[in-house]
């Protein structure tokens, strides 16, 4: 099905989120798989974007705040002092209303005025999880193929 959408359909490859957001502004861009965050951002500054959650549920993307292993200790001190603030409530209601992502912590209450344009726990428990053990073995593989398509008939 990839092939034939990269030979068949004159597919947009998108580099950065900027140039996709003047593609959809300029509407020549009308359907597009990206992060509802993003388009919640697009649609505050009066962008005609829209984005719903498929039936499935959610679409998961992870992120997160990690310390390298082997940097100096006072730089390891203030990483996780700054990984403990952002899983705050006051930090996480500031992200929520800028960017639209929720936190990690569960217990986390955002303003009415963005609830709307989160992912909730209701879009969650829809998710089919798969299998990411066999994810993780196929992936760099995946990955490759896809290349490859796109290279062919790019």
């Amino acid at each position: 099905m990839y092939e034939k959408v990269v030979k068949d359909m004159n597919p947009e490859f998108i580099t950065s989120s900027e140039e996709y957001g003047k593609l959809f502004a300029q509407e020549k861009i009308v359907l597009g798989r990206y992060w509802s965050a993003r388009a919640a951002q697009w649609q505050s500054e009066g962008k005609p974007v829209t984005s719903s959650i498929p039936k499935s549920g959610a679409m998961t993307t992870n992120f997160g705040n990690a310390i390298p292993k082997n940097i100096p200790d006072n730089k390891a001190k203030w990483a996780g002092k700054f990984i403990d603030y952002t899983l705050r409530e006051q930090a996480a209601k500031v992200v929520a209303e800028e960017m639209y992502y929720t936190n990690p912590n569960p217990d986390t209450r955002y303003p009415d005025s963005v609830t709307d344009k989160l992912v909730n726990s209701s879009d969650l428990e829809k998710l089919n999880v798969p299998d990411f053990d066999w994810i993780a073995k196929n992936r760099s593989s995946w990955r490759e193929r896809a290349n490859k398509i796109i290279n062919k008939h790019g």
